[in-house]
């Protein structure tokens, strides 16, 4: 069973990492969203997904909406507290992890429920 080492981190095989169910914790706006002359420029946020068991992995990232077609769209690259290993326990180092978790995150159906958890922090 993967355990938080001394830096923080958990470590998982790419297999463990793609079995974890993630559970939305919070999304929500931007506090400092920029703007041009009192009109804001972009609609962009953040949402928090984490792990019902122990130990919790957590996974969180940057959204925009976008303009054209008013979906949400990752921002970035995703953080986490998992560091990817391979068959023999090494680390596969941070590129390694944070490719692998936004090809999580690109695969995952967030988009309706972090604009539902904004929509219902921010009624119009």
């Amino acid at each position: 069973m993967p355990s938080i080492s001394a830096d923080s981190y958990i470590r998982l095989s790419l297999e463990q990492l793609q079995a974890v169910r993630l559970e939305h914790l919070i999304s929500d706006l931007d506090a400092d969203r920029p703007s041009a002359g009192g009109e804001a420029t972009a609609i962009s946020g953040y949402t928090e997904w984490a792990s019902a068991g122990a130990p919790r992995v957590s996974l969180g990232w940057d959204w925009e909406l976008a303009p054209h077609d008013g979906a949400l769209r990752r921002l970035g690259l995703p953080r986490g507290n998992v560091m990817l290993v391979d068959a023999t326990g090494a680390d596969l180092g941070p590129a390694a992890t944070h490719a692998a978790l936004a090809r999580l995150v690109d695969r995952m159906d967030w988009q309706r429920t972090a604009w539902d958890d904004v929509s219902a922090r921010h009624p119009a």
